[in-house]
């Protein structure tokens, strides 16, 4: 995250928790650039939460759907999967 940028009090509680910046009571100031997390890190539910306020996703879901069922045909298995 960079330095020298001012979130409210509200949405710099995560960043307060690893230690960084300040806080003037209503703003919370980023006093240093610092990083959030390591490529394979585990992460804290306050660093994911840090994140999330900056829009950075780091994970994609995706489902494979290999059969379905319906009234009429009953089970059917799809080929190849679809996504």
């Amino acid at each position: 995250m960079p330095g020298g940028i001012a979130l409210a009090r509200r949405h710099g509680t995560e960043v307060a928790k690893v230690g960084h910046g300040h806080t003037d009571g209503k703003w919370y100031n980023l006093l240093e650039e610092f990083n959030v997390c390591k490529a394979d890190d585990q992460l804290s539910a306050d660093q994911a939460r840090i994140l999330k306020q900056f829009g950075q996703r780091l994970a994609q879901f995706r489902v494979r759907l290999l059969a379905r069922w319906s009234k009429k045909k009953g089970f059917e298995p799809i080929d190849g999967g679809a996504e």
